[in-house]
């Protein structure tokens, strides 16, 4: 009986989420046209529920224009209640300094935001650390 019980518990272990590895992704964004900002959250969501049994961590970086997506006045407000919904689930939002700088009207877009001096540096650090690397 102690045997069985001791096989249940470790089992328990196994399947518990909170001791899986966690999964690690880099969503680039480097191109954008009108519908951007609803595939990128699109994309986001479905990876989300695509791995809902893992714990994520990812990181959208915003190449060049692609900035622009940080811009609320852009967009309707259900797709920006679903952005504001990835953010808060953990979605981590890194520019490069040269973008926001020439868009600092973002600065106030009410995002948190990793501000890198290189994007292609962060994306093959990341990668080194074991990130996995997807872009629309």
């Amino acid at each position: 009986m102690a045997k069985n019980l001791l096989s249940l518990l470790l089992l328990g272990l196994l399947v518990n989420p909170v001791f899986a590895a966690t999964e690690r992704i880099v969503y680039h964004v480097h191109h954008t046209d009108d519908g951007s900002f609803r595939r990128v959250i699109s994309n986001l969501e479905n990876l989300q529920q695509g791995m809902s049994d893992q714990q994520l961590e990812i990181k959208l970086l915003l190449q060049g224009n692609s900035i622009q997506l940080l811009d609320p006045k852009r967009h309707a407000s259900a797709l920006q209640q679903r952005f504001n919904t990835l953010l808060a689930s953990g979605i981590g939002v890194e520019v490069e300094r040269e973008y926001l700088n020439k868009n600092p009207q973002l600065k106030n877009a009410g995002v948190q935001l990793q501000v890198l001096d290189s994007l292609f540096g962060r994306i093959i650090e990341l990668q080194n650390q074991g990130y996995l690397y997807i872009t629309p």
